[in-house]
């Protein structure tokens, strides 16, 4: 006997919906359905303790669980059914729009090909040019198929040309961070961090805060002195010793708003040793000055190199002027053209006054 199907088709929509919520009916029991316990939000369930609820059926509506009908209730057909059917008579109906009919069948049998036993269907066509392609190769032509397999696992494997997992993720590792180059460039001008922290921590060549408070407490020296012999560029054999270096000469310097007087100390040209008045910063030679007292100039020698004695002013008028007494224990020797113009010239004690004719 043959077996017999009902078309899905023929069902209206709500047994269809049963059917289609059976698969979806989950096992529960009867204490989590009354509690409304669904942690897996399953949307049927069926009780699966024993007892009158056994097989009831239960829907998730609105996170409580509402019971629906129950499955393979023992129900009786003549006591328990109501409004049941006086007959059951097919509704009208047709299968074309079901089943193929056989000039359709035919139609597409036409366009199929006989199936030959041990081959079966591919969908990649073995086409004409191939069949050229193929019958082109020479009688001994040969596939060394298990070369071809090593090489293809060779260059699958070959971690060179292609990218890994691990090239993957280190890729991922660097997305966003610096280039490398501009890094290697920027930190090979810095000091790495023992170096930097030794640095900073060494109180040998830092000047501590401990320090500068010393230093500040201190009281300040109001007139420094000396003990021994200084000596600049030389060994000192005296107080104070200074030695040129280069041909540079000694030079002590005053600035003044006016500019710089400055005194040098220096061999000259004809072998003797020569103390000299430097210029100005505007370029005009002062005269050279000796003094006993301070700010007047007892002796002056100017730039014309006249020699003045008690002379006001800088500018002695002659060879030696000299201003007040002159006493002499020895010879004033003049020459033939010598002459007095004005005063006169008186022997204190032994001197004389000699005038070559």
């Amino acid at each position: 006997m043959s077996t017999k199907r009902i078309d899905l088709s023929l069902f209206d929509d709500n047994l269809k919906g049963l059917i289609n919520a059976s698969a979806k009916i989950f096992p529960m029991s009867l204490s989590d359905v009354q509690t409304n316990l669904n942690p897996n939000l399953y949307e049927y369930a069926r009780i699966i303790d024993m007892g009158v609820h056994k097989n009831e059926i239960y829907i998730w509506n609105n996170s409580v669980f509402e019971l629906i009908g129950a499955d393979d209730k023992q129900v009786d057909f003549n006591t328990e059914l109501i409004n049941k059917p006086l007959s059951y008579p097919p509704s009208i109906h047709s299968h074309d729009d079901l089943y193929y009919t056989k000039l359709i069948s035919d139609n597409n049998l036409s366009l199929k090909v006989n199936k030959i036993t041990g081959k079966d269907l591919s969908t990649n066509d073995f086409t004409n040019d191939n069949v050229t392609k193929l019958a082109s190769l020479s009688n001994s032509a040969s596939v060394d198929y298990t070369t071809m397999q090593t090489s293809l696992n060779n260059h699958t494997t070959n971690g060179t040309v292609h990218v890994t997992q691990t090239d993957h993720d280190n890729i991922n590792l660097i997305s966003g961070k610096a280039d490398k180059t501009y890094v290697d460039t920027q930190d090979a001008t810095k000091v790495d961090s023992t170096t930097f922290t030794g640095h900073t921590n060494n109180t040998t060549v830092h000047v501590l805060q401990t320090d500068k408070d010393s230093w500040n407490s201190k009281a300040p020296l109001a007139s420094p002195s000396f003990t021994g012999k200084i000596g600049l560029n030389t060994t000192p054999l005296r107080t104070l010793t200074v030695k040129a270096i280069d041909v540079v000469n000694i030079a002590f310097e005053g600035i003044e708003s006016a500019g710089v007087h400055a005194i040098y100390i220096r061999p000259n040209t004809s072998g003797g040793n020569l103390i000299s008045s430097d210029y100005m910063s505007s370029s005009t030679y002062k005269p050279l000055c000796l003094s006993g007292r301070e700010n007047v100039s007892d002796f002056i020698l100017d730039t014309n190199g006249n020699v003045g004695i008690g002379v006001a002013g800088l500018s002695p008028s002659e060879k030696l002027e000299v201003v007040g007494n002159i006493k002499a224990t020895g010879t004033i020797i003049g020459s033939n053209t010598t002459q007095i113009v004005q005063g006169t010239i008186e022997p204190v004690s032994t001197a004389y006054w000699n005038e070559e004719v």
